[in-house]
């Protein structure tokens, strides 16, 4: 900055404003000779025809500040910190608007608390780009686009045409039929479960679609306890246990109990993944695939305490159910809400105002039903892969279980009604001494528990030797490669030690895979 190039810019001008006469009278009053004073009032004219606006003291500390990131000199502009006496005008105005609408007996919160989420790029990890293609709108994957529809977004935008082309192409890649309808709900669940993954969110609306498919599951879960529960069906004042609950009632409950404490610590530690996860079993994994099942015996028989007390269990766990989903899907959770009977005439109206779940409200976890629930799903997920192995998707059979000791004998007898509904199975029968009948097909489900399935007369017993006669060759050549590579003088000094550990997994995998441990007796 120079005087005599009239370019002398004061601070407190700045700050208060000064007319262009103003500036050629401090000119003046200067020691410059009249052609260095006329030379600079020419510079003053250009650099500030109308004068130095008043900025006030703000706008200039925080353009200072600003600069700062153009190097070691400033080059100073008056119209950039006028600009920031704009944002100045602009945070009055806004703050003015806000307190107009919190009112005059608002009372903030002790502690408010702000949570960041991480950078959203698309299913392959990229940051989006127009001229990728690969910008996933939110209002596209709520009501659905087709290709053409996405095309059609090119062409308005205002990339050239190499770059139009370019996108189109990667359009097709990811999305060839479009984006479908995958609704709000499901859009705001699975924003939640990707917090999990560090920094970056990388959006696969496939996952998104999931969770579609999610709400529709809750939709007809629903639809069945209602129809179970019937129209004169009125639930209990409290939810509590009242002493009748059978093996499966109280390991549902359990269940709700460890999902309410799951999502209670996750929203006090702001661990969305946990809260989803927690919600997504509970509803899909347990209630629906596990204890509506269960259920149907017990409607379809003649006991009406029994179902007396299934109603009002199911009826809890549909209430709490929920109540845990309404922060994440709002309005699927109040639609199906709205249809539930409710315990009084003073509870809420609207699920978004209903209290939600608290773990001293539901303190039913037993761990001891937990882990029994979870010996007897391993033994029907292992009679569930017998039955899929020899194709009897349609055919029941009879199952025997042979156990280890008298403990679980008596575990086993005490849920073999469920193993045999859960499990499509004729009859369950319990051995700890005895042996099966021939004909069986055996696989173990436990080291204390192995199952024996009766296909003799189900399937054609030469027909699945050969095809165990197929496997076992196949697998049989597999581990020969293996045992020649892994025999090598040089193997374990050349190969990556994680590629070592995976050939044992692998001979570990085909070991357990051959027939001889899935055998026709």
């Amino acid at each position: 900055m120079s005087k005599s190039l009239g370019n002398v810019i004061d601070p407190l001008d700045v700050i208060t404003g000064i007319s262009i006469e103003g500036l050629h009278a401090q000119l003046v009053d200067s020691n410059l000779d009249p052609v260095e004073i006329e030379k600079a009032k020419e510079g003053q004219k250009s650099d500030y025809p109308n004068g130095i606006p008043e900025c006030g003291t703000d706008a200039l500390r925080f353009a200072l500040c600003a600069y700062t990131s153009q190097g070691r000199d400033i080059n100073l502009d008056v119209n950039r910190i006028l600009g920031y006496r704009h944002f100045c005008n602009k945070l009055w105005n806004a703050t003015k608007f806000a307190i107009r609408v919190l009112g005059e007996d608002f009372k903030p919160v002790a502690k408010a608390q702000v949570y960041l989420h991480a950078v959203v790029r698309d299913a392959h990890g990229r940051k989006m780009s127009k001229s990728l293609g690969n910008v996933i709108d939110p209002l596209d994957v709520i009501t659905g686009i087709s290709i053409e529809g996405l095309h059609a977004q090119l062409v308005d935008s205002n990339l050239d045409p190499v770059e139009i082309e370019k996108a189109k192409e990667g359009q097709k890649s990811d999305y060839p039929n479009g984006i479908p309808e995958c609704g709000t709900d499901a859009l705001r669940f699975a924003l939640c479960a990707y917090t999990s993954q560090g920094r970056d969110i990388n959006l696969d609306v496939n996952r998104i679609l999931g969770y579609r498919h999610f709400c529709n599951k809750l939709w007809n879960a629903t639809k069945f306890a209602i129809r179970v529960l019937g129209e004169d069906f009125k639930p209990v004042a409290k939810a509590q246990l009242c002493g009748s609950e059978s093996l499966a009632d109280r390991w549902i409950l359990s269940r709700l109990s460890l999902a309410v404490q799951l999502c209670d610590s996750g929203f006090r530690s702001y661990d969305f993944p946990a809260i989803t996860t927690a919600i997504y079993s509970f509803w899909l994994y347990e209630l629906c695939d596990v204890y509506l099942e269960c259920l149907k015996p017990v409607f379809a028989g003649s006991d009406v305490a029994a179902m007396s007390v299934s109603r009002n269990t199911l009826y809890t766990c549909l209430d709490a159910g929920l109540r845990l989903l309404s922060p994440l899907m709002p309005f699927v959770s109040e639609e199906l809400f709205q249809r539930l009977p409710r315990r009084s005439a003073q509870a809420p109206p609207s699920i978004c105002v209903t209290p939600y779940p608290e773990a001293s409200e539901f303190c039913w976890r037993s761990e001891e039903t937990d882990r029994n629930m979870e010996f007897i799903m391993t033994i029907i997920r292992t009679i569930r892969s017998l039955r899929a192995d020899y194709n009897l998707t349609k055919t029941k059979a009879d199952c025997y279980l042979q156990c280890l000791d008298a403990e679980t004998v008596a575990v086993v007898k005490q849920y073999s009604p469920y193993i045999q509904t859960l499990s499509s199975s004729q009859t369950v029968n319990t051995l700890q001494s005895g042996e099966p009948p021939a004909g069986c097909a055996v696989a173990i489900a436990s080291d204390k528990c192995t199952v024996h399935l009766l296909l003799k007369g189900l399937i054609d017993a030469e027909k699945e030797i050969s095809k165990l006669s197929v496997k076992r060759g196949e697998l049989q050549k597999q581990l020969e490669k293996l045992a020649e590579r892994m025999g090598k003088a040089d193997y374990r000094d050349k190969v990556p030690q994680k590629v070592q550990e995976g050939d044992a997994e692998k001979v570990r995998l085909r070991v357990r895979d051959r027939p001889e441990t899935l055998t026709v007796t």
